[in-house]
């Protein structure tokens, strides 16, 4: 069974058993992973990367971490409200791929 761990800035993230080394690294580097995750969707998406906000982190039991990230505007507050994008790092922390959902 997964654990959820949360943290001051409102930071979730998952972590399934045997998989906390890699949530550790995850968390630790937070602040380069999230650059890496936010130039890879700046190369596809037209969105202003300044209103992307890291939701939750999952480290799931097999496969890449995913971070899950909202989006807004000042400008447009309800634009996106529905959409998430996630983004899947590889254990070298690294952006593998990513994924648009509507919610």
């Amino acid at each position: 069974m997964s654990r959820i761990q949360r943290y001051d800035d409102g930071l979730e993230v998952e972590i399934h058993p045997g998989r906390e080394e890699l949530a550790a690294r995850v968390v630790a580097e937070r602040e380069a992973v999230v650059g890496k995750a936010l130039d890879l969707m700046s190369l596809y998406l037209r969105l202003d990367r300044r209103g992307f906000h890291l939701d939750t982190i999952a480290v799931p039991r097999d496969g890449e971490a995913e971070l899950s990230f909202s989006w807004s505007s000042a400008a447009e507050p309800e634009a996106e409200g529905y959409t998430r994008f996630d983004v899947f790092v590889s254990a070298d922390l690294r952006p593998v791929g990513f994924a648009v959902r509507f919610v």
